[in-house]
C-alpha cells in the first residue's frame, strides 16, 4: 500500500451542502440502503419526509424516511446516548 493513499481515519468527509445538517445516528433496520450501527449522515428535513445520505459513500447512497420515523430514530436509546455529537 502506498503512503499517498488515505485511510478512512485520515479521510475527511466533504463539507455539508447548504440546507443539509450532519449528525451521528444509530440505525437499526430503518434504512437498509445505509446499513445499521452508528453512522455519520447528512440529512435534510422537509415537511413530510427526511432525506438522509452518507457523506463517505462514493456510490451516493441515500434514503428517504417519514418525519415521524426520523423523530422516532432520534428518540431511540442508542441516539440519546450519542447526544447528537459529531
Amino acid at each position: 500500500m502506498s503512503s499517498s493513499r488515505k485511510t478512512l481515519k485520515q479521510y475527511k468527509p466533504p463539507k455539508v451542502k447548504a440546507g443539509w445538517d450532519r449528525r451521528k445516528v444509530h440505525l437499526e433496520d430503518e434504512m437498509p440502503a445505509l446499513g445499521c450501527g452508528v453512522r455519520l449522515v447528512d440529512f435534510k428535513v422537509g415537511r413530510k419526509w427526511v432525506y438522509v445520505r452518507t457523506p463517505y459513500d462514493w456510490a451516493g447512497r441515500s434514503s428517504k424516511v417519514p418525519l415521524a420515523a426520523w423523530n422516532k430514530i432520534l428518540a431511540s436509546r442508542g441516539n440519546r446516548r450519542l447526544g447528537g455529537a459529531l
